[in-house]
C-alpha cells in the first residue's frame, strides 16, 4: 500500500512539474514581442522604367521582406515594387539590392536627404537592362527591370529605433531636376569627349605630316 501511495504521489508530482512548464511556454508565447515588425504603409516612390515609359512617381506598401539574403540586410522594411517585377522565389531575394545616396544641393537644397535607389541586379533576372537611371542614383553600371527611388525620412536618418526604415513621399519635381541636370552633365561630358578627340586626331595627323 505504501508503495502504491509513493507511486501516486510521484505521478500528481509529474504532472504538476509537466502542466507548470506548459503555462510558462504558453505565456511566453502570449507575449508580444519586444521589437514587433513595421506595419505597412504607403509611400511615395519614383518608379523609372527600363523600357520606354517615362519616369514617374507610384504609391506602393511597404513590406517586412529584408532586402537581401546576407545576415542583418537593413532596412527589412522596403515599398514592395515586386508587381513590377518578374522575380519568383528565391530570386525574390537573390537579385534585389539597394543602395543609399546623400543628395546635397543636387540640385536644389530644399529637398536634399538621402534617397534609396532599389534595382535588380543580374542577367539571371531575365528582365531587360535600365539605361534610364541618372548616374548619382546609379550604384552599378548595370541594372536590370524597373528601378525605384524611395526617400528616407529625416527623422534618425531614416531608421526607427527598433532597425527598419522610414519614408517620406518623394517629391516628383525635384527628381525630375536631378533627371535634367543629369541629362546636361552627360551632354557636356560628351562634348568634351568629342573636343578631346579631334584634338587628339588634329595632333596626330599634325605629327603625321611633319614626318
Amino acid at each position: 500500500m505504501a508503495v502504491i501511495n509513493a507511486y501516486v504521489i510521484m505521478i500528481m508530482i509529474f504532472i504538476y512539474l509537466v502542466s507548470t512548464l506548459l503555462r510558462s511556454c504558453l505565456d511566453i508565447m502570449r507575449k508580444p514581442s519586444p521589437n514587433p515588425g513595421p506595419e505597412s504603409v504607403q509611400v511615395l516612390v519614383y518608379r523609372i522604367p527600363s523600357g520606354e515609359g517615362a519616369p514617374h512617381p507610384v504609391r506602393l506598401p511597404t513590406t517586412s521582406e529584408p532586402v537581401a539574403v546576407y545576415p542583418g540586410a537593413f532596412p527589412a522594411h522596403i515599398p514592395d515594387v515586386f508587381r513590377y517585377w518578374t522575380l519568383r522565389g528565391v530570386d525574390r531575394l537573390l537579385y534585389r539590392d539597394w543602395t543609399v545616396t546623400q543628395l546635397k544641393s543636387y540640385p536644389i537644397e530644399n529637398d536634399d536627404g538621402l534617397y534609396m535607389t532599389i534595382y535588380c541586379w543580374g542577367t539571371e533576372s531575365g528582365m531587360r537592362q535600365n539605361h534610364n537611371v541618372p548616374k548619382i542614383l546609379r550604384p552599378i553600371e548595370v541594372m536590370y527591370g524597373d528601378v525605384f527611388i524611395a526617400k528616407l525620412s529625416h527623422r534618425q536618418c531614416g531608421c526607427s529605433g527598433h532597425g527598419w526604415a522610414e519614408y517620406a513621399d518623394v517629391q516628383q519635381y525635384y527628381l525630375q531636376r536631378v533627371f535634367e541636370k543629369d541629362r546636361v552633365m552627360a551632354r557636356v561630358e560628351q562634348e568634351m569627349k568629342n573636343e578631346w578627340g579631334i584634338r587628339r586626331a588634329g595632333r596626330y595627323k599634325s605629327t603625321a605630316q611633319s614626318t
